[in-house]
């Protein structure tokens, strides 16, 4: 009888330790977003966290071992806690959040993270296990929405005063820095491109379109269409493999410096002399501080090519001699 007793006992035993635990009893710490294990494509990330406030007074954060600077937060009312603008790199990115009473660690949750990047090896494939992950959806934000409301008509009512903007006290960081904005981001419009779908409880659900950047720049594309080579990002419509979509610290907010950006995936290029190899052993230049065709601007890769499509081999850029004609093309610049 008695081991009768004890088996459905032992079961439930069984069980309850394999559920997931946000934390031990006396921890004051728990992580509510964004969960172990996310695959990211933001660079920028937000984490919120919840606190007892009567076992810590303030929180640290580190990134791969390395601590970030944060400002000084209040932590009180709600207990709700976010920790905005932790820049992640591609890849994997150990996050240990660390709860502090009086200097002390009282508690400690630890997250491990994968920033998606086509422009480098480590984020391009995302360990087994690690999932997509987006805050505004499948109840993340329920948290939030007592206090804040976020829907189409307060994102796009106080364009005025973006501060005002629910978008703006979680995401400021995103471009707080960059010196190059992309046009509805500076103002706040995030709507021109995110659509809100109404979710459970009021919750909003953020979802990006892949054919997003057609509703502006529709014309542009119809014309690369037409043409008769296109480069492979343009083709496949990821734009945002080289164009940062909110903001960036090079122009056309690409994501690195134009050559760069371009040697990523064209290594082979920096390896060997460039078109042709001159009497000097050394090919074509990738990059010179002034365009003999565009003064005031450097040479770069987009000086002969075009980045997006061309009716010209190579993607040469048309216009420049003739399309065809290499001999022709070299004599924009070069007096032969």
């Amino acid at each position: 009888m008695r081991t009768a007793v004890l088996l459905p006992f032992l079961a439930i035993l069984a069980l309850l330790t394999m559920l997931p635990t946000a934390g031990a009893a006396d921890d004051p710490l728990t992580v509510l977003a964004p969960r172990d294990k996310s695959v990211l494509q933001s660079r920028v990330v937000n984490i919120i966290v919840q606190v007892d406030t009567a076992a810590a007074d303030g929180l640290q954060v580190k990134i791969n071992g390395r601590r970030q600077v944060l400002p000084r937060k209040q932590l009180g009312g709600g207990h709700i806690c976010y920790i905005d603008g932790l820049e992640l790199s591609p890849g994997i990115n150990r996050i240990k959040v660390i709860a502090v009473k009086n200097g002390a660690a009282t508690g400690t949750r630890e997250l491990t993270l994968f920033l998606r990047s086509d422009l480098s090896p480590d984020g391009q494939t995302a360990p087994d296990g690690f999932t997509a992950y987006a805050f505004h959806g499948a109840g993340n934000d329920r948290a939030c929405t007592p206090c804040h409301r976020i829907d189409d008509a307060t994102t796009e009512q106080n364009l005025a005063a973006p501060e005002k903007s629910p978008c703006y006290l979680c995401h400021r960081k995103l471009m707080a820095s960059s010196v190059y904005l992309h046009g509805p981001a500076s103002a706040w419009s995030c709507t021109s491109c995110h659509r809100f779908r109404q979710g459970t409880r009021g919750a909003s659900n953020l979802e990006a379109d892949s054919q997003v950047c057609a509703n502006c720049h529709g014309d542009s594309q119809d014309l690369w269409k037409s043409m008769k080579n296109m480069h492979g990002p343009t083709a496949a419509g990821e734009c945002t493999t080289c164009h940062d979509p909110h903001a960036s610290d090079h122009k056309y907010i690409l994501r690195k410096q134009t050559v760069d950006l371009c040697l990523t995936c064209h290594d082979e290029i920096a390896s060997k002399p460039h078109v042709v190899s001159g009497f000097s052993g050394k090919g074509h230049p990738l990059r010179l501080s002034s365009d003999p065709l565009r003064p005031g601007q450097e040479f770069t890769c987009a000086s002969c090519h075009n980045p997006h499509a061309s009716n010209a081999p190579f993607l040469l850029i048309a216009g420049k001699g003739s399309s065809d004609n290499f001999f022709e093309f070299c004599k924009s610049c070069h007096n032969f």
